[in-house]
């Protein structure tokens, strides 16, 4: 059986390109120690052999129990070549063979709890960098089809192998395959794009602008005041932002009028939209969840919170911008 690539997807499914394996343990620690320290979550992380040192010396690190978490199934260690060789077939991705590998792991991961499974995946960048793109992309649609019938959250990790790696005839149809790709550094470790922040509060947009411009000097921040001003900035004929960062209550144009439009446009698909609001209700947390590639967070109060916050949406959200020849 031949999957379809094209399938509604019922789990997240993220990309990350890095140059230096110190930025990527680093980036991938913040979102595994998120879902190990909620106790209706697990995680199954299928790396190298130096990466899983790496992700494991971050967590003690950070105070976690790796062998407690591991003896209580919350936390899985697979090596990526092993794990791949076992649904090989000829030297390519077997389907039958994938699902007999991956979903007793991932069932596994989840137990009797049904916990949330964040999963971390490294297979499809060691048939990337031998040149094998075909390989990887069909591996893409694998995951693609099992998150249609389980629910999972899957994040997947290639190297920048040179300063024309986004220039790569595959790397398009690499990102086509995911719900939403960033780039924790680029080539040169800078994180580069453009964000596009929708925010009336003159003191957060202030304040998100002195966040960027410490921490990510080479990403350009635009700001609309408003709904109707960003709408406007939006129909101009540039490249759309790499990501949006969007208040919910405005006058003139609210964020839930901004998100519904931005979902109706085919220029902005797939450009992550971030909520970024004072808001705490449910009911708007829901309203933007039925939105593809759209993400809610209540402001925090303390400053350092909020600049964490800020921080941390960049680096997980931010799209990948292709690094400078």
């Amino acid at each position: 059986m031949t999957p379809s690539p094209m399938v509604a997807l019922k789990s997240k499914h993220f990309v990350q390109f890095y140059r230096r394996d110190e930025a990527l343990c680093a980036a991938v620690h913040a979102d595994l120690r998120n879902a190990l320290t909620e106790g209706a979550s697990a995680a199954v992380l299928i790396a190298t052999e130096a990466h899983a040192r790496g992700f494991e010396r971050n967590l003690r690190d950070s105070g976690l129990d790796v062998e407690s978490l591991v003896a209580r199934g919350r936390l899985t260690f697979l090596d990526a070549a092993a794990t791949m060789a076992r649904f090989m077939r000829d030297g390519e991705p077997d389907w039958d063979l994938f699902k007999e590998t991956m979903i007793p792991a991932l069932e596994k991961a989840s137990g009797p709890e049904r916990r949330n499974v964040w999963t971390y995946g490294e297979m499809v960048d060691l048939l990337w960098q031998e040149g094998r793109t075909a390989q990887a992309l069909r591996l893409e649609t694998f995951w693609n089809s099992l998150a249609a019938h389980h629910r999972f959250t899957l994040s997947c990790a290639y190297r920048f192998s040179d300063p024309c790696f986004a220039k790569n005839e595959g790397f398009e149809a690499i990102c086509g395959e995911h719900s939403h790709s960033a780039a924790v550094e680029g080539y040169d470790g800078e994180i580069r794009g453009s964000v596009l922040l929708v925010e009336d509060d003159e003191d957060d947009r202030d304040f998100i602008r002195d966040v960027m411009e410490s921490c990510f000097p080479s990403v350009e921040l635009r700001h609309a005041r408003n709904g109707s001003e960003a709408t406007w900035m939006l129909r101009q004929p540039a490249a759309p932002p790499g990501m949006i960062l969007l208040d919910l209550n405005m006058p003139l144009k609210d964020g839930r009028q901004v998100l519904g439009e931005l979902r109706s446009d085919q220029r902005f698909d797939r450009t992550p939209v971030v909520v970024l609001t004072t808001s705490s209700l449910k009911s708007d947390e829901r309203f933007v969840d039925c939105f593809r590639n759209a993400y809610f967070f209540t402001k925090p109060v303390g400053y350092r919170q909020y600049s964490s916050l800020v921080t941390s949406i960049v680096t997980r959200h931010l799209q990948i911008a292709p690094p400078p020849l």
